[in-house]
């Protein structure tokens, strides 16, 4: 297996190639994989070739002949490095200078020297050029040059970016036509040269990971250093404002974890400066000690603090509670002072109270007076409810008994609140047959439970009488109570539906009588109080499977 070889002739030549060692023994060899076996592969078509392959003949000094992968002859010259795909016929050092058009052998320095000791040896023995048997390991190994060749092969995987997880096997197919592929002679020696590019490359990228890592965690760490935390600061604020930020961490513990860190010292300096703040706050308040007494709280006094600078030294969540602490702390002499405060309160409270009496006895008969001619004012000028009272009101608003209402309350806003009263109770007896017709036309509309009132008074069309009746305290009760009852009789209706459809029965799936009500007229009403049709579906569903339990027991 380690004799001499010579591929078989033909200007094409196959995958599997036979060859023969000095003793006659075949042997083969696959030109895509660099595989060499002495058992002839099935799929092999290769010629048995002679023992010494053929010497070229008329070839100038220096030529000597070689076959490529695809068994086609060519010509090269080991003085001048030239190679031809014709046969040369001018001397050596007369060579045609249009070499650069013929495709090079060699891709190294390494590789020419391998193409000019082959060219050296006696025409007897198998040029060692891109055909190289595997049986040579011995031979890489001894050569001087073998690791030049290695990192070629190595570079050539870098090169095609072969991954660690792949396999020389795989990578082969798109690699064998590159000409450091040959730099290895030997499968054997290939396969551990990738094998050691592999652990080079796994090595290489756990580097190339972990300084990623490194710069990834320092990136972070300048970001929150350039975010000015502070010890109010949280993590979820922090997140959201710089989420888009290139350098946040992807990993959420470590992320946290070194916010944390960050901000440690900034909470410890901020817990120290709250502790002496207290301090500052409750010297404050024991200054402010004739201020406060037993039910006094912290809205009543902290108007009176604010100018002081201890006053915002502590954060206002915190001055209440602080502020409760210092008044417990003195409950038993507040109480004192308190029962003192409450006697002199009694009795200014009932002088007050007197006098206001006084004044409200007088102020309501006023007002009453004015009421009553109001009164009277509307009957006279409102014998129908054809308005709202924004329509009535610019009529009524020229005589002199409506602004006696004004002058007797001594506020506009409540001599009109008093007068829309007025007006409201008397248009309500003379809105009464309109009150009903409204009833009528609410109980009559045929899609009452889905439409609201701005739709229904739409569905009235041009009956202005109607859309302006009655006013909004009377017309909307009885517009809810409508729909109410629409509803009301829905679920009736849907229920009586519902347990007289004699196509539901035990023997169906919940799936099947869902697909079966929702089919039903009576279900499609519910659009608008889905919540209420649900209700009655999931009260029959449930008595249908308590009905499917009894059955069942029954049977067994």
């Amino acid at each position: 297996r380690r004799g001499a070889s010579m591929a078989s002739g033909g200007e094409h030549a196959e995958v599997w190639r036979e060859y023969r060692d000095p003793s006659g023994r075949p042997y083969y060899h696959n030109q895509v994989t660099g595989e060499t076996t002495w058992v002839k592969p099935v799929e092999a078509a290769a010629v048995a070739a002679p023992a010494v392959p053929p010497v070229p003949v008329q070839l100038p000094p220096g030529w000597y002949a070689y076959k490529d992968d695809n068994g086609n002859p060519y010509y090269y010259n080991a003085a001048t490095k030239e190679t031809s795909w014709t046969v040369p016929t001018a001397p050596a050092d007369r060579a045609s200078s249009s070499s650069r058009d013929i495709p090079q052998r060699s891709t190294s320095a390494a590789y020419e020297r391998r193409q000019t000791s082959a060219s050296a040896r006696p025409s007897e023995n198998p040029p060692h050029n891109e055909q190289t048997d595997d049986a040579n390991d011995d031979e890489d190994d001894e050569d001087e040059d073998f690791e030049e060749r290695k990192n070629e092969f190595k570079a050539m995987l870098h090169d095609f970016d072969v991954q660690p997880s792949s396999t020389l096997e795989l990578e082969a197919p798109k690699l064998v036509f590159d000409k450091r592929y040959k730099a290895l002679r030997s499968m054997a020696i290939r396969r551990e040269a990738f094998d050691e590019y592999c652990r080079e490359k796994l090595h290489s990228n756990a580097l190339e990971k972990l300084k990623k890592k490194k710069d990834m965690r320092a990136q972070f760490q300048s970001l929150l250093e350039e975010a000015n935390l502070t010890a109010r600061d949280t993590y979820e604020s922090f997140c959201k404002k710089y989420k888009s930020d290139s350098r946040m961490l992807k990993t959420e513990r470590l992320r946290k974890q070194l916010f944390d860190d960050h901000v440690a010292p900034l909470l410890q300096q901020e817990a120290e400066k709250r502790e002496r703040a207290k301090k500052s706050f409750l010297s404050l308040l024991e200054e402010n000690e004739h201020r406060i007494r037993k039910n006094t709280v912290w809205s009543d006094i902290k108007d009176d603090l604010r100018d002081d600078d201890r006053y915002e030294s502590v954060a206002r969540r915190e001055r209440e509670d602080l502020f409760l602490q210092y008044r417990d702390e003195m409950l038993e002499r507040l109480e004192r002072d308190q029962t003192i405060r409450k006697q002199e309160e009694s009795n200014k409270r009932i002088r007050i109270e007197e006098n206001k009496r006084i004044h409200d006895e007088l102020l309501q008969s006023r007002r009453r007076e004015a009421l009553s001619k109001f009164n009277e004012l509307l009957r006279e000028r409102i014998t129908r409810p054809l308005g709202t009272w924004e329509e009535v009101r610019p009529r009524l608003a020229s005589d002199p008994r409506f602004s006696a209402v004004t002058h007797a309350f001594d506020d506009e806003d409540a001599a009109d609140r008093e007068r829309l009263r007025l007006f409201e109770l008397h248009v309500e007896p003379l809105a009464a047959p309109f009150a009903e017709e409204f009833r009528n036309r609410c109980r009559s509309a045929s899609n009452l439970i889905g439409m609201t009132l701005k739709e229904f008074l739409e569905s009235l069309g041009n009956d202005d009488m109607l859309k302006r009746f009655p006013l909004a305290k009377q017309r909307n009760p009885i517009f809810n109570k409508a729909r109410e009852d629409a509803v009301d009789q829905a679920i009736r209706d849907f229920k009586d539906a519902l347990y007289g459809n004699r196509e539901i029965s035990e023997e169906l799936s919940e799936k099947e009588v869902i697909s079966i009500i929702r089919k039903m007229p009576e279900f499609k009403a519910f659009t608008s109080f889905k919540k209420d049709r649900d209700r009655v579906i999931d009260r029959f569903l449930d008595r249908l499977e308590d009905d499917r339990r009894r059955k069942r027991r029954r049977r067994s």
